[in-house]
């Protein structure tokens, strides 16, 4: 996993100015990549990030093995 932060857009005022509070997060071995900005907190950001990954990662086997039932089904 590779994190790296980038500064937040919106509202903050100065805030956004002078913190990097977003997190975008690339995992290596399969290219996804995700970015977390809603929260002031890089902590509260890495967290919500890491979340967005795993539930991408949910969502990637459940078509994986719908897509295997989908063509059982086919060649039944």
């Amino acid at each position: 996993l590779e994190f790296s932060t980038l500064r937040a857009s919106g509202p903050g005022g100065q805030h956004v100015n002078k913190t990097e509070s977003a997190v975008r997060l690339v995992h290596r071995p399969s290219g996804l990549s995700v970015v977390a900005r809603e929260e002031r907190s890089q902590q509260q950001n890495k967290r919500l990030a890491l979340a967005r990954l795993a539930a991408l990662f949910e969502q990637q086997g459940k078509d994986q093995h719908a897509s295997a039932e989908k063509q059982r089904w086919d060649q039944h």
